[in-house]
């Protein structure tokens, strides 16, 4: 077991609230337990399913390098529970070094709005900090407030906008472990003037010529 997977075991192990828990399992028994939660919080799910245009014999080989490029990735994958039946999951994985993505999260409708997903993300943060990352993002439908909100008030930040084929248009979100790094975004999205504190303390070089 990797310092990642015991980080996670250490942060779930005791309930996320009264009879609800999270515990890792596996990602190919992940799947199949997430699938009816997976319906019912987002539907019928991409606006649009792109084919792959390509003969059976590329299929073959992306799928070659796709498994390839998966057995390398660090990967967390977590099964809410409640009386031991699925009421929800989250799944990530270290998508370069020292960076996790949060690929995909929901929670039962009936469970929602009970603080069961800022109780995960708390724990799910503080376990990958633990475990050497520098920041987590994820990407979200821009409209999915669900999410949206509950990560901005745990500490991510707005990192910019997508447009998805499949999925319309998305918010990237980050948060990042390096105090720094946050003061850094704070400037480029207001211009605030902690710039000129970043400058001082060696944080960031402002190019010659520039009064910062």
């Amino acid at each position: 077991m990797d310092r990642l997977q015991t980080r996670i075991d250490d942060a779930f192990q005791t309930p996320l609230a009264p009879g609800v828990v999270a515990r890792r399992v596996d990602h190919a028994a992940w799947r199949p337990a997430m699938r009816p939660v997976t319906q019912l919080a987002f539907g019928a799910g991409p606006l649009v399913r792109l084919r792959h245009p390509g003969t059976e014999q590329d299929k073959i080989l992306d799928a070659e390098r796709s498994n390839a490029f998966q057995a390398v990735r660090r990967r967390v994958s977590l099964l809410v529970e409640a009386d031991g039946q699925t009421i929800g999951g989250t799944w990530g994985q270290e998508d370069r070094p020292h960076q996790f993505y949060m690929v995909f999260t929901a929670i039962h409708p009936d469970w929602q709005g009970r603080g069961l997903y800022g109780a995960l993300l708390r724990r799910l943060l503080g376990a990958l900090e633990q475990a050497g990352f520098r920041k987590v993002w994820s990407r979200h439908q821009a409209h999915n407030n669900g999410v949206i909100v509950p990560k901005l008030k745990a500490g991510f930040v707005i990192r910019g906008l997508e447009l998805s084929p499949q999925w319309g248009l998305l918010l990237s979100l980050e948060y990042p472990f390096w105090d720094d790094e946050r003061r850094i975004l704070a400037y480029r999205v207001d211009a605030s003037p902690s710039h000129g504190a970043l400058v001082r303390d060696g944080v960031v070089q402002t190019p010659e010529g520039d009064a910062g």
